[in-house]
Parts: C-alpha cells; structure tokens; sequence
C-alpha cells in the first residue's frame, strides 16, 4: 500500500538501482550518480550486491536523503572463531539461544537478523529463562515452563455468531488532494464507523484469554464479561457543558477555502506553528514553498448577518496575534498583515499585547476584505475596503491567507432533555435568565450551563465562568439536603 500511495503521489521509484557518487556542482550538490545491479542476495541469502558494468546513470536533485540499513553489533565477540554466521548474525543453540562462549547468550536481531519486535521480545524472554538456570547451575535442558494451551479455533469462531465482526473501510484523501494540503491522508472515521469499528473488539479472533490485559490493567477496568447495558441514574443536578463549534469557513464563497490552495484557516495555522508542526517548518500546503507574506481575515463568518452569525467571537483578534508573533519568530523577515473591523483587545493584558504585536512590525489594516482570487502561481490577491483609507476598494497580494473563523453554538443541548425544553437565547446558545445576577442558571431548574456553552468566551473566562456554573450546582444540592 505504501508503494501504491508513494507512486500515486508521484514518487519516482528506481528500482535495482545504487548510487555511486554524488555530483556536486560550484560547492552545491547537483545530483547522483548510480549503478545498476544484477544480484542482490547469494545462494545463501546474505545480503550481496553485484553490479553490471557501464550501465550507470544520472540523477539530478538538491536534497539528497540516505536510508541507511543496519547490520549486528558483535564487537564483543569479534574475532571469535565460527561465532557467528555467513551473513554476519550471531551463531546461537536455537533453543537455549546461548552463543559458543559460555555464559554468553544472544537474541533479537543480531540473532535473527530484521525482525519483529514480538519476535525480539519472544527471544529476551526465552533468553532470561536459560540465563537464570545457568546461574543457578541448573540443566539447561529444560523446556519453558506454563506455555500458553492452543485456543481450540471451532470455539473461537463460534463467538462470531455473538458478535459478528463489520468491517470498516478506511478512507483516504485522494493523492492530488493531499499533496497540496497539511490535512491527514487518512479521513476520520465517522461516529457511526467508530462504533461499528470498536465493537469488533468483541470480535476475540486472535484472543487466547490469557487476561493479561486485565491483570496488568492499573484501573481494574478490563471485564472480559461485560454486555452491553442501559442504565438510569438519578440525579440532583446537571451542568451542560456542550462549548462551540468554529465557523465552517467553506460557506464563505467568496474567500475561496476549499478552492483555493492556499487559503486556510486558523485553526490550520495552529497547527502548521505548533512545535510539533508537520515539516518542522511554515510552508504553504499550495506548494510546499515558504510563504514570505501571510494576511489575516478577521471575523470571518462573525458579525456577518449574511452568514447568519452576528455575534463578535471575542477570541479571533487575540489568537490572530498570537499566531502572527509565532509566525515572525519562525519566518523573521515575513510580512505579516491583519485585515480587520474592530480590534477587540478587551482583557487584563490584551491591550499591551497588541501594541506589542504592532511593535513587531505586524501590519494592521481596518477594512472589510471582500474577496479572495487565487493568481496563476499560487499568489492570492485580497480586494478589500481600506477605511483608514476613506473607504476606498484596493487590492493586496499574499502568498498565504488565513482566515481568523469564528464561534457558532453547538446545538446538542436541545436534545438532551427528553421532558424539558432547555432555552436559547437569539444566538441560539444556552440561555441565561439572570446573567449578570445567577451566571449559569438556565431555564430549567436544576439545570446549569458553563463556559462556551452560553456564548464566545476565551479560556480565563470559560474556567470563571464554568467555576460559577459548578458552585450553583453545589448550592443547589444542598438546597435539596435542606428541604423536608
């Protein structure tokens, strides 16, 4: 599968073929030279090349990466005679896996050769057992004791009827797609597929019910008998705690995610400057290349009525900053520009991080970006209106833009309450009655609601907020001790 996905990608694959030298060119690498060859493996089946003359070639390319192999580490016994086999492995009693030396055993792959790690483990168990006899001076004829019983297959297989096994389908982006993009080449299983997929744990095919995983288990929460049940607790209090879910940036046409290759979101940009980013580096996923000026469209599908979301999400202008601070630590001589409305830096220290954003050379631009065209190339040209400007229409063009998305609620609360209606307010999260006065009471007595759940909030005020959401639950349980 791996070759199939490779060549896909438009991997060129060489095959039966070897460098000889590399070509450097004015202090630069230019490419490679190879050879071909004609034999890989001897008539024992130890690794040995050989080449057929005059046919090499030339490869050009500017990186050059070496797979190296790996051969056994024996210098410990290095010259010791017939201490090891043909293709350099150490020679060992196949059963005992001592090595000629007394005393001295072996296993793994300087045994075996490349193998699997079940296979290493296999060989450091048996290895210990022998080694144990041998310092206690015991024979080292004897077998390993309480060997696992076969699992009768009949028996196994009838378990199937209980539990039949569904197979799930993994899905893949399609190699044109992926390549141009940092998104996973496997697509998520969806909720259903998930189910369907954990429940073929049931499915013991391969189980020999040593209940090794419950034995080893620290939470003891392995029960190999365990059936599917429903239960009803009662309770005296819920806190819902449903959060927001991000602004579909594709429903903004105009801005051309999805479409063009470089347009991406936020939320993508947090994990391109993540420390573990995937390539170690900002590029742009258009064409790998390193982006040297990057625009931010804030409030993209916020305070838009258009969209259906009036509502300011109140983190958008923070983490733009944040990420644009990240984006100049990594790529220092970027230009980075913030096309905004309003700047809402509203919290204990909010102020003096935008100033000091702009005192990074971030620049911000208060305009309306109406569209976005992608050029011949990649480039990306944002028509926008400049307010600052007298409100006129001008166009800017950036290697990469990133659309700041904002909050929408989540609508699973309405469905959580099978007797009761849980309120909305016009924006449709959880509504207050009493913000200011009960923060977290809702229109259900006995019901609270915390953090974004009730509407954008950043994280100070979401752990607040959640923290008055839990202290009226407790003063709601005990308001329940206290009645007759």
């Amino acid at each position: 599968n791996e070759v199939r996905d490779a060549l896909a990608e438009g991997i060129i694959i060489h095959e039966m073929c070897v460098p000889a030298r590399f070509v450097i060119r004015r202090g630069r690498l230019a490419g490679m030279e190879t050879v071909r060859t004609v034999k890989v493996f001897d008539a024992y089946g130890s690794y040995s090349l050989e080449f057929k003359k005059g046919s090499g070639g030339a490869i050009g390319a500017d990186v050059v990466f070496v797979a190296i192999g790996q051969d056994p580490h024996t210098p410990a016994i290095d010259g010791v005679p017939e201490a090891l086999n043909r293709d350099g492995t150490v020679k060992v009693d196949a059963r005992t896996l001592m090595t000629g030396l007394d005393g001295i055993f072996a296993g793994g792959d300087a045994v075996s050769g490349p193998a699997t790690i079940a296979e290493a483990v296999g060989h450091g168990k048996r290895a210990a057992f022998h080694i144990d006899r041998y310092l206690r001076g015991e024979s080292l004829d004897a077998a390993l004791p309480n060997p696992l019983p076969a699992v009768d297959k009949d028996e196994v297989l009838a378990r199937q009827r209980e539990f039949p096994a569904s197979a799930v389908d993994t899905r893949e982006l399609p190699a044109d797609e992926r390549v141009r993009n940092f998104g996973e080449v496997q697509i998520a299983l969806t909720e259903e597929e998930t189910l369907s997929s954990a429940s073929n744990c049931l499915n013991c095919g391969i189980c020999s019910e040593c209940h090794e995983c419950r034995i080893v288990c620290p939470a003891d929460a392995v029960d190999l008998d365990m059936r599917a049940e429903e239960r009803e607790i009662e309770i005296g209090t819920v806190v819902v705690s449903t959060g927001f879910k991000l602004f579909p940036a594709e429903l903004m046409e105009r801005y051309g995610f999805g479409k063009c290759r470089n347009v991406i979101t936020s939320m993508q940009m947090d994990r391109i400057v993540a420390p573990t980013r995937p390539f170690n580096y900002v590029l742009r996923p258009g064409d790998g290349r390193r982006p040297a000026n990057i625009a931010y469209v804030l409030c993209t599908g916020s305070r838009d009525h258009t969209m259906k979301n009036a509502i300011c999400s109140r983190v958008c202008c923070m983490y733009s900053m944040k990420q644009a601070q990240l984006l100049l630590g990594a790529l220092p001589v970027a230009d980075v520009t913030l096309y905004y409305i309003d700047i809402r830096a509203y919290g204990k220290g909010y102020d003096e991080f935008y100033e000091q954003t702009k005192a990074m050379g971030v620049r911000f631009v208060k305009g309306k970006v109406a569209k976005i065209t992608e050029k011949d190339g990649g480039n990306l040209i944002l028509r926008y209106e400049d307010i600052d400007g007298g409100g006129a229409i001008r166009e800017a063009e950036h290697d990469l833009v990133v659309l700041s998305v904002g909050f929408v609620p989540n609508p699973e609360f309405m469905r959580l309450f099978r007797d009761a209606t849980l309120e909305h307010d016009d924006t449709l999260f959880v509504r207050e009655p009493e913000e200011h006065v009960n923060p977290g009471r809702t229109s259900i007595d006995g019901v609270f609601a915390a953090g974004a759940a009730t509407g954008p909030m950043d994280i100070p005020d979401t752990i607040l907020h959640s923290g008055a959401a839990a202290a009226q639950a407790a003063s709601y349980l005990e308001g329940l001790k206290r009645k007759p």
